[in-house]
């Protein structure tokens, strides 16, 4: 398993009084791993006496007398010794519940933000014994930043931190998405943007992005209290953005303002497109989650006919990746059908099959990827101009290159 970090400490029930006697809390081991999986071994167990298989809350402190809050817990294993894993664990303050209102700011870092902002990390000068090195602490640089909902607001933003000994300056340059609010909002409100944010960055680096540490702070709080949760890791982007942020810094704000008020609306859509980009291995079930997707797209958002696929693929007949694609509508709606639909395949029917219908479906995902950029507000010309240089080239370059290997058809006609 990942490496981890014990905390030795006390541990006990918020509302149980017999616990306010230090000496009677149970002694446990509280270990946190590198993917942020929380897991509680309690010794002297009288804290499940009555055998608590689940626990909303907990709450305990450690040898250096540092507070911690867990929530929802679940007992792997009773024995002499009871393991606990926990969804949360928020280090640092004694909190009922994570639907509390007590944290008006929210600071969150993610693996590869920096590969969006395009930010360039620290340099130091090759003689730097004979240099003068300056760090501008506290400075931020501000890439983006615009207003959610009235008054929340969030940027994205650089800035140096460090830390010092008698001995050792460490300095440390870090790229935070964070989120501001007047009044104060629970560890839930700033989640459920932290989700939207998170959704959005990996459809802009088209690939799946998790935070990777998430920290909440009060009024006047100066440094943050760490979340725990087990997240997945990122996965790093193979190529440029689908959304740049070098080349469209000024429209992505309002690009994020269009995507937090569809959200209900686009967020399954935009999850099937984001999840199909790390499928290690593919068969039919993979096509039918893309061309659903479609299909909810028409249904939502365009609708102007009965003819699904076409005129979603008309609307786009002037984005050129779109075009090169090729898209066979008899050859997507018969497979939809077949696939998705569990109807019998018949004589005429143009199904496509093995590496077919996953070339199929890539054409499908660039069409949805092209249907979601639009909601967003890019328009189609900007389309053309930024997708040439995203991962969405790659895909359609390697859809012609498969289709010019395949034989060609001949016809007759009959004199």
């Amino acid at each position: 398993m990942a490496e981890s970090v014990t905390y030795l400490g006390t541990w006990w029930l918020p509302k149980d009084s017999t616990m306010d006697d230090v000496r009677k809390r149970p002694v446990g081991i509280l270990t946190i791993y590198e993917n942020g999986r929380c897991e509680l071994e309690l010794h002297n167990n009288n804290i499940v006496a009555g055998e608590l298989q689940y626990i909303d809350v907990l709450w305990g402190q450690d040898s250096r007398g540092v507070n911690y809050s867990l929530f929802n817990l679940e007992c792997r294993k009773w024995s002499h010794i009871v393991k606990y894993v926990a969804q949360y664990v928020f280090q640092g303050l004694l909190i009922d519940s994570i639907t509390s209102p007590l944290f008006k700011k929210c600071n969150v870092a993610y693996a590869y933000l920096y590969e969006w902002t395009g930010t360039n990390m620290m340099s130091v000068p090759n003689d730097y014994n004979n240099k003068k090195i300056t760090i501008n602490y506290g400075k931020e640089n501000v890439h983006i930043q615009g207003e959610l909902d009235q008054g929340v607001h969030y940027k994205v933003t650089d800035y140096i931190g460090y830390s010092t000994n008698k001995t050792n300056l460490n300095a440390q340059f870090m790229t935070k998405f964070q989120i501001v609010s007047p009044k104060s909002l629970s560890i839930g409100n700033f989640i459920d943007y932290v989700q939207e944010f998170t959704q959005f960055l990996s459809l802009a680096l088209f690939s799946k992005q998790y935070p990777s540490a998430l920290y909440f702070l009060r009024e006047n709080d100066e440094y943050g209290f760490r979340l725990f949760v087990e997240i997945p890791p990122s996965n790093k982007p193979s190529f440029k953005a689908v959304i740049p942020m070098m080349i469209l810094k000024k429209e992505i704000p309002s690009f994020i303002n269009n995507f937090h008020a569809k959200y209900d609306n686009i967020s399954i859509l935009t999850k099937r497109l984001i999840e199909s980009t790390k499928i290690s291995e593919f068969d039919a079930s993979d096509f039918t989650i893309i061309a659903q997707a479609l299909e909810g797209y028409y249904y939502r958002f365009l609708k102007v006919g009965k003819q699904k696929f076409k005129e979603i693929i008309e609307h786009f007949s002037d984005v050129k990746l779109v075009v090169d694609c090729n898209i066979d509508l008899k050859e997507l709606k018969d497979s939809r059908d077949l696939y998705s639909h569990f109807y019998e395949e018949k004589a005429g029917d143009k199904i496509a099959k093995g590496y077919k219908l996953f070339m199929l479906t890539q054409k499908c995902k660039v069409l949805l990827t092209c249907c979601i950029l639009e909601q967003l507000g890019m328009t189609h010309e900007m389309m053309n101009n930024i997708l040439p240089d995203s991962i969405i080239n790659v895909i359609v370059y390697n859809i012609m290159k498969y289709e010019k290997r395949l034989p060609k058809v001949k016809t007759s006609t009959n004199k």
